[in-house]
């Protein structure tokens, strides 16, 4: 894999999701903003898909291992996005990201929100973001405008 010099941003996501939509829209998104992207898989099935998409922009492998950081190239990134379904995963790769390999900027999910208070700059989180959380603020928000605007 090849990463062209005077590139806007390096990101490295680790994506433990087997949507290739979801994965095309990532790509597009990013991409149109100048980011260059690399997956780490850790799933042989997911890294065939994401392969058919991204070519050697697809690293085989677990992200939790830091042998397998290195050969994503995890120390020439800007950003890293610790994006699996499991918590405990995301934290080891956050750690690891910030404190092995000094990435200056790292992004990690957290899936169950009684986890929340774990991702800490001490742990190498520099921001933390829960779906659960988001979708249901987004719900109570919308609900409770909807509401207001029925009494009016």
């Amino acid at each position: 894999m090849i990463l062209e010099e005077g590139s806007k941003n390096v990101t490295i996501i680790h994506f433990d999701c087997r949507c290739r939509q979801v994965r095309a829209g990532n790509r597009s998104a990013f991409e149109h903003a100048g980011h260059k992207l690399t997956f780490v898989e850790n799933d042989h099935e997911s890294a065939a898909k994401a392969k058919e998409i991204f070519g050697d922009h697809v690293i085989f492998g677990d992200g939790c291992d830091p042998k397998v950081l290195e050969r994503a190239l995890i120390s020439n990134m800007q950003v890293i996005v610790a994006a699996t379904g499991d918590d405990e995963e995301n934290l080891i790769i956050a750690e690891l990201a910030h404190h092995i390999f000094n990435v200056p900027c790292v992004l990690t999910r957290v899936n169950r929100p009684e986890n929340q208070w774990l991702f800490t700059a001490h742990r190498g989180v520099d921001t933390a973001f829960c779906p659960v959380t988001t979708t249901a603020d987004f719900i109570k928000a919308e609900i409770d405008k909807h509401t207001k605007e029925i009494q009016v």
